[in-house]
């Protein structure tokens, strides 16, 4: 059955049929999920250019597209059209200490051009996402999770140059800050000068700032919320994602918090803080009703 889908997928692909073939190749891709499948669907979707859906399947099986130089330069010039340009700096970040000196120079030329790949409605984007960047906090913040969203069209320093401004905004809520700070981290290696929870401006490098997954408290945090018996299971992954919202208002200072009173503030156990404790408590809910349900 799977076979004659396929063979239909690839005859309507060759006739030029191509959102036929994307169709057809959905179907044998959800009843059979392995690579070879993933391939053709993520082909026929690139052919159709319907790049951020070719992105997200290819993304399943993304070590696999990184293991073939060829599958992989199709899956770096998609994520390119898709406009996730910060995204491929990143990811030649984390690759180039296992890329050869060709793997290299290809992939620098292919985002060097990088303009080249995006739509006119996406450049138009770009411009008008880095106009409103510098003004953030003069933003809601729905506003500012949709500019927030649209970063991912500049390239590195394009983002460093304009969230120096940002950074020390108090109009814009600390969570939204901190979590910008762990984006640029992922790109750059500038020190910055960030205002903390408490409108302190402290000086941050970026490259020796960890990742928040990477504080033993958030690993902590994240176990406690799994293993607990007390909150029910359809729960969790919510409970979780506010306590780390929770971690984002002190970031990258989590070190410098008595780490037992932080565990009882992340998981909301009140009453066995103690008064500084409970003031710094009141200071995160704070900032956490600042910004309701952004997403970080």
């Amino acid at each position: 059955m799977n076979e004659e889908l396929i063979e239909k997928a690839q005859q309507a692909y060759d006739s030029g049929h191509y959102d036929q073939a994307v169709a057809l190749m959905e179907e044998v891709y959800l009843k059979n999920k392995n690579f070879h499948n993933n391939y053709y669907l993520f082909k026929f979707l690139k052919k159709d250019q319907k790049w951020i859906e070719a992105v997200t399947v290819a993304n399943e099986y993304l070590n696999e597209y990184i293991q073939n130089d060829d599958y992989f330069y199709q899956y770096f010039d998609c994520r390119l059209h898709a406009g996730d340009i910060l995204g491929c700096f990143e990811l030649l970040n984390r690759l180039d200490p296992y890329l050869n000196s060709i793997e290299r120079q290809t992939l620098a030329k292919k985002i060097k051009s990088y303009p080249s790949y995006l739509s006119k409605k996406q450049q138009e984007l770009k411009q008008e996402t880095l106009r409103k960047l510098k003004y953030l906090g003069g933003f809601s913040v729905r506003e500012q999770r949709e500019i927030l969203n649209n970063i991912k069209l500049l390239n590195p320093q394009e983002l460093f140059l304009n969230c120096k401004t940002v950074f020390l905004d108090k109009d814009v809520p600390c969570v939204v800050r901190m979590s910008l700070l762990n984006t640029l981290r992922k790109v750059s290696n500038n020190q910055v000068k960030v205002l903390n929870l408490f409108n302190e401006v402290i000086q941050v490098d970026l490259s020796t700032l960890a990742p928040i997954e990477k504080f033993p408290i958030y690993v902590k945090i994240r176990q406690q919320i799994l293993d607990s018996k007390e909150i029910a299971e359809p729960l969790k992954l919510r409970v979780f994602s506010e306590a780390k919202m929770k971690l984002f208002t002190i970031y990258p200072e989590i070190t410098k918090i008595d780490q037992s009173e932080l565990l009882e503030i992340a998981l909301t156990r009140r009453q066995n803080l103690s008064a500084k404790g409970k003031i710094l408590c009141s200071k995160i809910d704070e900032e956490i009703d600042r910004i309701n349900d952004f997403k970080i």
